[in-house]
């Protein structure tokens, strides 16, 4: 050590005039009593400006650097963990070190006695919080700033709440917004998730926000917003929640589903508002329940063309589809003012039902119905008992079938040769006329009838009306059917000398017609 003869000795410690201290050898110490139980009698560094703030420096030589000052956990620093306090050219480094054997120590640090900040020697940094209703961490950012995490490895959690309990308290992500000054306004958005990726720049694909839909004396109302960037490049509203639980779902797509609901392929269990079910298969997709009990209190589906009022405006319908099979749609045809069901598209050859709005009536376009006539004699068909079938050949020459002639034939299952084959199982109504001449007077008796698969008969007979010969028939009936059962109109006479008698053809006379009624 530098000696200088001029130092003054006090009860106190001493006193240097203007000189530095300087050790020229290593290993040197200064040593005082740094642990006394009062702290006022420890060895301090301590300003000798009456009033002054104490401040030491530690700072480099020359072009040095770095100032730095360093603790350690053991005497011989040479194998010992030890923490620095450094400020180089780069910056300010809070440093957790060991030199030799010594064992590497997180950073604690502390209020009190308590831990505030832990930084592990993974590096993980936890905030304990002891404190009820106290936040562990509290960031006061102006303009942009905040917190961002980066983390160069994929699949890695960034970002985790996790809660430890005796109680069923949720953990609590809370987002708060106020204006300078007082309170917020109707519309102000109150927080805002978004989801970024790189395409050039950093550009937002999705975003999910809170908006202040209105506000109370002691309340605010908000709603949840879902936007996502299209496929156009325009970020948008898709999905919007109401403050009053009214959902809205916006797609400008033409082409695209709204909303798909996929359930479970396979039996399950699961309970439903009010109401437990228990399935094979079954998934309600969607339900539409009031609950509110009032009497005269109701339930509507609303499904709507937005200012498409004209004859050429779109249609307002729902699909209910089997994929692989029959689908159908429901809804209101503008084109015609009509509500309709088809197979395929509102108004086409698939359509099966209609309510015209104007007139209040009901169609059934693909309803089982026909209509046909014989449009010509049939010579030679009965007059002696011989029963005939309308539309196939005559037992007496010439023996050439008089085939019907359709006037309608909604589903195509009326063949000309007379024969209407049942395509559901039902009640059908048929009905039929016919005029037979060419009896010379002789006939004494007729008979008019349906014949059935099975052998069914239904019909009536008569005597001739008129006394020149000529005979006018009808008949009407209700028959069961079973799909694919078959029905024929007959005729007979009897009483003359032979099958004589000329069944004539003409549209108003001769027909046969039918339709399933239920």
């Amino acid at each position: 050590m530098a000696n200088n003869n001029s130092l003054n000795n006090t009860s106190y410690g001493f006193t240097l005039p203007s000189l530095n201290l300087n050790f020229t050898s290593t290993a040197q110490r200064i040593t005082g009593d740094m642990s006394n139980a009062t702290h006022a009698n420890r060895l301090s560094f301590q300003t000798n400006v009456v009033n002054g703030s104490t401040s030491p420096f530690i700072i480099p030589n020359g072009s040095g650097t770095v100032g730095q000052i360093v603790v350690a956990n053991a005497s011989d620093p040479t194998n010992s963990a030890f923490g620095s306090l450094q400020a180089d050219a780069a910056s300010v480094k809070l440093v957790s070190n060991v030199l030799g054997a010594g064992v590497q120590l997180p950073i604690e640090i502390r209020i009190g006695a308590t831990a505030a900040i832990n930084i592990a020697t993974n590096l993980a940094v936890t905030i304990p919080n002891a404190t009820a209703g106290a936040l562990a961490l509290g960031v006061t950012a102006s303009a942009s700033g905040g917190i961002q995490i980066d983390q160069a490895n994929g699949g890695v959690q960034m970002f985790a709440v996790n809660q430890t309990s005796a109680d069923a308290q949720p953990a609590i992500v809370s987002f708060f917004k106020s204006r300078t000054g007082g309170n917020i306004n109707a519309a102000d958005i109150l927080g805002n998730i978004r989801f970024h990726g790189r395409a050039t720049s950093s550009i937002v694909a999705a975003q999910m926000r809170v908006t202040a839909e209105s506000i109370g004396a002691s309340r605010v109302s908000g709603s949840i917003e879902f936007m996502t960037n299209s496929t156009a490049g325009t970020l948008a509203q898709r999905l919007n929640l109401t403050a009053d639980g009214a959902l809205v779902i916006n797609t400008p797509v033409a082409a695209l589903t709204a909303l798909t609901v996929n359930g479970f392929a396979t039996a399950g269990t699961y309970a439903q508002q009010n109401n437990a079910y228990v399935t094979s298969g079954l998934f309600s997709a969607f339900r539409a329940l009031n609950v509110d009990g009032t009497a005269g209190g109701s339930c509507q589906i609303e499904v709507s063309v937005f200012n498409q009022l004209a004859a050429t405006g779109g249609d307002a319908t729902l699909f209910f589809g089997n994929y692989g099979g029959t689908s159908i749609k429901i809804g209101n045809d503008v084109s015609v003012n009509q509500f309709s069901m088809s197979t395929g598209n509102l108004g086409d050859a698939n359509t099966f039902f209609t309510y015209d709005v104007a007139t209040t009536q009901i169609n059934k376009p693909r309803q089982c119905a026909f209509l046909a006539y014989i449009g010509a004699d049939v010579p030679n068909c009965t007059g002696n008992g011989i029963t005939y079938t309308l539309g196939t050949p005559t037992v007496a020459a010439p023996a050439t079938p008089r085939l019907f002639t359709e006037v309608y034939d909604q589903s195509n299952n009326f063949n000309t040769n007379g024969t209407f084959t049942a395509p559901k199982s039902g009640r059908y109504h048929f009905n039929a006329a016919l005029w037979l001449s060419n009896t010379g007077g002789l006939a004494t008796a007729y008979q008019i009838r349906f014949s059935t698969t099975g052998g069914l008969i239904i019909g009536g007979q008569g005597v001739p009306s008129l006394g020149n010969g000529f005979f006018t028939a009808t008949c009407s009936a209700y028959v069961n059917m079973v799909a694919g059962d078959t029905c024929v109109l007959q005729m007979s006479a009897s009483g003359m000398v032979g099958d004589t008698a000329t069944i004539n053809g003409f549209s108003s006379t001769t027909y046969f017609g039918g339709t399933l009624v239920c």
